[in-house]
């Protein structure tokens, strides 16, 4: 995985519709497959229960095959098949090297954190564009706003998300 430079010889930072692509491609993966999960393996668990029981249980059946996914790999090979798509990759921001398991599960944890803790201001804001605002902010908008283009989640990790060829 060879790691693209700018013009001035900087690494190249992945953009910000890059990251949401990649994630769309892995969120649509792990839907299809937790899906098919809940139609075969979870079918007789699930239809003894009531719909909300069972649509729980997928949300579950989703949350932990994808943070398996997520985790799994962007801690052992620094990208998941969103990021072979859009053609970036995790890595340390010291030294570049792909993101471990450690900042692979801080990254996976504090991702969803910030955007429920954004949902929720969406949600009880009377002011729902103030607070859309301050959602995109609290993410995303930092990382545009940040000559890093880092997300909240992934200066925790102390990780970015770098463009590769």
């Amino acid at each position: 995985m060879d790691i693209e430079r700018d013009d001035d010889g900087s690494v190249a930072l992945a953009t910000l519709s890059a990251r949401v692509r990649a994630a769309l491609v892995d969120l649509a993966l792990c839907a299809m497959t937790s899906s098919i999960l809940m139609k075969v393996a979870f079918a007789s668990i699930v239809e003894s229960m009531s719909k909300v029981g069972a649509q729980l249980v997928g949300v579950v059946v989703f949350a932990v095959l994808l943070g398996l996914y997520e985790i799994g790999m962007v801690g052992l090979r620094g990208r998941t098949l969103g990021n072979e798509v859009t053609k970036t990759a995790v890595v340390h921001e010291d030294d570049l090297s792909p993101a471990t398991l450690l900042q692979a599960t801080i990254r996976f944890v504090l991702g969803p954190l910030v955007f429920c803790a954004g949902a929720g201001i969406i949600w009880v804001s009377p002011m729902w564009v103030l607070a859309v605002v301050g959602f995109l902010a609290a993410d995303f908008g930092v990382a545009m706003a940040s000559a890093t283009v880092q997300t909240l989640h992934d200066r925790a990790a102390r990780t970015v998300v770098v463009l590769v060829s």
